[in-house]
């Protein structure tokens, strides 16, 4: 079980006792435990680290040697309890590529603990939703993804966060506010009040699929892509969506948009959040 990094026992070196503590109690020959560590610090990339005194590491070093105090240990299963919560930007992402490919190497169940939407995405073969104590919604990425069980859950996933247009269900779809047109196959009878969700990343300004009007609001150049913010039709709804940059338009400037490869939706009629499920 790994929680989250505060410190390491110092000044001492980490093969005696850094990484070595975890094995005794699991009484492995001499050979077979230095073999662990030595297979654990090559994966970690601290193998060059081993002799050196704690207190000339840096937290990323640290951090690689907590972790690896856990993985050294032989176990059917981990805990890691938000492990990189006191990491900077550059090291979480640095430390979660090392994750996956620890996980792809030791193939050992794995119970992850995170607040970061993004680490759950990036690691998580499955992903469970806890609010308030109790489990929401569990599924696959592309589950929570694209079929989240209401809006909370919807809005937890992604950057920029989800649109969620009012709607009321047709015959032929949904319509949005501003009398905007959906081809959505809701499961709901005509007349129902819904939340349709749409994507930022799924929405273009040019290219295929159903095409939708709308005028900029405003843009925001994020380097590589563009957030544009887009007023629908005649209405004062308002959709994000993500552009690859440089992107120019101007303020108020009537464009068309729509989705990538259809229209990637999800529908919910439980706009509240709360859950009505009675299993935990």
């Amino acid at each position: 079980m790994l929680r989250e990094l505060r410190a390491l026992p110092a000044p001492l070196g980490l093969r005696q006792p850094g990484l070595a503590p975890a094995l005794p109690r699991h009484r492995l020959p001499a050979d077979e435990a230095r073999q662990r560590i030595g297979a654990v610090a090559e994966l970690l990339g601290i193998s060059a680290l081993l002799e050196r005194p704690v207190g000339q590491l840096s937290n990323g070093q640290r951090q690689r040697v907590a972790l690896g105090r856990v993985l050294v240990r032989p176990a059917r299963a981990f805990l890691l309890d938000e492990p990189l919560s006191h990491l900077d930007a550059k090291l979480r992402q640095q430390m979660r590529a090392e994750l996956k490919a620890i996980g792809a190497v030791q193939h050992t169940t794995t119970l992850y603990v995170t607040h970061d939407s993004v680490e759950a995405l990036a690691l998580g073969d499955r992903i469970g939703v806890i609010r308030q104590g109790r489990i929401v919604q569990t599924g696959t990425r592309e589950e929570i993804w694209y079929q989240p069980y209401d809006t909370e859950v919807a809005r937890a996933f992604g950057r920029p966060r989800i649109n969620l247009l009012p709607a009321v269900v047709t015959e032929s779809g949904v319509r949005a506010d501003g009398g905007v047109e959906l081809p959505v196959r809701a499961q709901a009878s005509p007349g129902t009040d819904v939340l349709v969700g749409l994507r930022p990343r799924d929405i273009a300004l040019r290219g295929e699929g159903h095409e939708l009007t709308g005028s900029v609001y405003v843009t925001e150049v994020l380097g590589r892509s563009v957030e544009v913010t887009v007023r629908l039709g005649t209405g004062e709804q308002r959709v994000s969506l993500v552009a690859p940059g440089p992107t120019r338009h101007a303020f108020g400037r009537t464009i068309p948009y729509g989705s990538r490869s259809g229209l990637r939706t999800c529908c919910c009629s439980r706009p509240t959040g709360r859950s009505d499920r009675d299993d935990g």
